[in-house]
């Protein structure tokens, strides 16, 4: 592990869970897991830069998708024989556009949070992809959150505080 400069602050670690772990019950909640997850890492990175617009966006993003829900159940439960109106199809279509928006911003403002935190505060250097982050995102932040958890635990072995 190599030796990275002494952060002036101790900040909280990051959520310590191995990506494949998070994989896994994500697979095995159809999901749930991962949005749930995102909150978690989102919170995280709100507690250590209060500056941090990701959970917002993350928030705002599972606001429309339960409205997009909404929309679809009272579409069916309407009963009108399959064929949505013009109105509600292009409300839902909105929706669905809106939600991909937010998502994406949540995701890459997280990104960016977490560059600027860990190549400030706590100065280990981090560069994300951005290919990475738009087709892994969650999976992604928590492959570098456990690789920087194990750089902050070999630090403090070694007696730094980082």
């Amino acid at each position: 592990v190599p030796a990275y400069p002494v952060a002036v602050a101790i900040y909280p670690d990051p959520p310590n869970l191995h990506w494949a772990l998070v994989l896994l019950i994500t697979c095995f909640t159809c999901g749930l897991f991962g949005f749930v997850w995102m909150f978690v890492q989102a919170a995280w990175m709100r507690k250590v830069n209060p500056n941090s617009k990701a959970l917002f966006y993350y928030i705002a993003a599972i606001v429309v998708y339960v409205i997009m829900i909404g929309g679809d159940v009272a579409m069916i439960a309407s009963g009108s024989s399959g064929t949505p109106s013009a109105g509600t199809s292009a409300l839902l279509a909105v929706c669905g556009i809106a939600y991909c928006v937010l998502f994406i911003v949540a995701i890459f403002t997280m990104r960016s949070d977490m560059e600027e935190h860990f190549t400030g505060p706590e100065p280990i250097g981090l560069s994300l992809s951005g290919v990475m982050t738009f087709f892994f995102s969650i999976l992604y932040f928590q492959y570098h959150f456990t690789r920087i958890n194990e750089i902050k635990r070999a630090a403090r072995f070694r007696g730094a505080a980082i």
